[in-house]
């Protein structure tokens, strides 16, 4: 018996020994205080966080041995003696730092245990800004970003996104992208497989496919995919930023569209002016009359090139081209002109140009507008998609048909006829030249 009781104390002052090395080890601050209030126990880091020894402490009252000890201290004790553990933090008068504290019960009084974390809740706070910097950037970014599992299914989306696919993000979640976009190329999923297995980035990634936002329309983004890392280095989601170019494509397409259509129109446009000099020069042995009529049909076409211009060679109103011919008799309130809007095109309105100059100018030397008292009608209709327009004279001197067809005549059927497959026709009457065209818009 005596040597079972013996092994037991052994035992038991092992087991002490050992409690009180780890009480000592630890870096957190412990002290027992028993029933009666004194302090029973003061580990190292007690008496280095107080600076008082440990003799000094241990058998006093705790609020000898510790003075100025927060009442909410005592409370949180004398609960803690009575049974109920308690647990607070709380800026510390000694250190001005922050402290979590523990007070729990222990056979025949309590235990208390405290330790600094001020550092530990700065490191807290500075990751909670970041972490709200980050998002904020996340979800205001005018790009369109998106987080995908291995499986590449939504694990975040960001507004941006979301407007884009015309899913709402947090529909996003959970789902393929696949499901999302249907029209997905195959290849760009395997892009994105490619980076969870290589851990590298890829950049300019063109896509293109219709989401919900515009079911049936084809759009275009570029994509550029990173992978995100775990702490040991294994790719755990990658990160993909989308950018609709759509506009931009679409702008490129009509950019090379109009540079290919304005070579063509060119191209015309000086077999035309060739034309027209040959022409020209046939009519008239005389320089100088050459040399009038020549420039008055090259300013013809530069104006009917500043109204095209003006529209971005989009097409012209045909009003506005015959009022840039007929201007300055239309101030003087001969010239009259009805018909409703008509919007041509560029390859018209070049032809129409031309053939209201010839018109024009013939009124202007031999017609109705080579008088004080002449007038010109212009009146144009639209049906079944053909325009027909009529230029009448009155109120000139009278007209004889022409023995032969002068270069005006000619480039005007020939203009309709060649250039705007329709017909042109002119009648000589005595009382003003009429003149009717016809041509499919």
């Amino acid at each position: 018996m005596v040597d079972e009781a013996n092994e037991l104390r052994m035992s038991s002052e092992c087991d002490m020994m050992r409690a009180v090395a780890l009480l000592e080890g630890v870096r957190d601050a412990f002290y027992a205080v028993g029933d009666d209030w004194r302090v029973t126990y003061f580990n190292k880091a007690c008496q280095d966080y107080f600076h008082i020894p440990r003799d000094e402490a241990i058998g006093r009252n705790i609020v000898e041995a510790i003075p100025g000890v927060p009442q909410r201290i005592l409370d949180a004790i004398g609960r803690a003696l009575g049974g109920r553990s308690q647990e607070m933090e709380f800026r510390s008068r000694f250190s001005d730092r922050i402290i979590s504290f523990q007070a729990f019960p222990i056979h025949r009084g309590c235990g208390v245990t405290f330790r600094d974390v001020t550092d530990h809740r700065m490191l807290e706070a500075e990751a909670f800004v970041s972490a709200a910097e980050l998002s904020t950037i996340y979800e205001s970014a005018p790009v369109g970003l998106a987080l995908l599992d291995r499986d590449l299914r939504y694990v975040r989306v960001n507004a941006a996104l979301a407007q884009t696919n015309g899913v709402s993000a947090q529909g996003h979640i959970g789902l393929a992208i696949g499901e999302v976009v249907p029209d997905l190329p195959p290849h760009i999923a395997e892009k994105f497989r490619e980076v969870f297995a290589t851990g590298m980035p890829v950049f300019d990634l063109e896509v293109s496919g219709a989401t919900a936002a515009r079911p049936g329309e084809m759009r275009t983004w570029i994509e550029n995919i990173a992978p995100v890392r775990q702490i040991d280095g294994r790719v755990q989601s990658i990160l993909v930023s989308v950018l609709e170019i759509t506009e931009r494509k679409q702008a490129e397409a009509r950019v090379k569209l109009l540079l290919d259509e304005m070579n063509h129109r060119v191209k015309n446009t000086l077999v035309t002016i060739q034309s027209i000099a040959s022409q020209t020069l046939q009519k008239n042995t005389n320089l100088q009359q050459f040399k009038e009529e020549f420039e008055s049909r090259l300013v013809s076409i530069a104006k009917t090139h500043d109204v095209l211009t003006a529209q971005n060679w989009d097409g012209a109103e045909l009003s506005d081209l015959l009022k840039g011919e007929l201007s300055p008799y239309a101030a003087e309130g001969r010239v009259r002109m009805v018909g409703a809007r008509v919007r041509l095109t560029a390859r018209v309105a070049l032809a129409m140009g031309l053939i209201a100059h010839e018109l024009a100018t013939n009124a202007a030397k031999y017609g109705a507008l080579s008088t004080a008292n002449g007038e010109v009608t212009v009146e144009w209709t639209v049906d079944d998609g053909v325009l027909r327009l009529v230029w009448q004279e009155s109120g000139g001197p009278p007209v004889q048909p022409p023995q032969q067809r002068g270069f005006g005549s000619k480039l005007i059927e020939r203009s309709v006829a060649r250039e705007l497959k329709g017909k042109a026709t002119l009648d000589f009457a005595p009382e003003g030249l009429s003149c009717t065209v016809q041509i499919p818009l």
